[in-house]
């Protein structure tokens, strides 16, 4: 939901310099979300996690962080 938030601010405040950005698109269509994307996956993420071993759940928990520092990155 935090996601979400960031890119309507970002929507908001840079509109009218960045509708040229090769990013536009990808900001705009989570721009129109209300969260509920969000939490369907994270619904059936749990339910695949259940299924899977604990070594494997750490190696997906491990990519995920890696995942949100290239996030971090891009934004900063």
């Amino acid at each position: 939901m935090i996601f979400i938030e960031q890119f309507k601010k970002i929507m908001q405040d840079a509109m009218p310099t960045f509708l040229g950005n090769p990013y536009y698109p990808w900001f705009d269509f989570y721009k129109g979300t209300d969260g509920q994307l969000t939490v369907d996956f994270m619904k059936v993420l749990e339910e695949q996690a259940e299924q899977v071993s604990e070594e494997e759940q750490t190696r997906g928990l491990t990519a995920f962080y890696q995942s949100v520092q290239f996030e971090n990155d891009f934004f900063a």
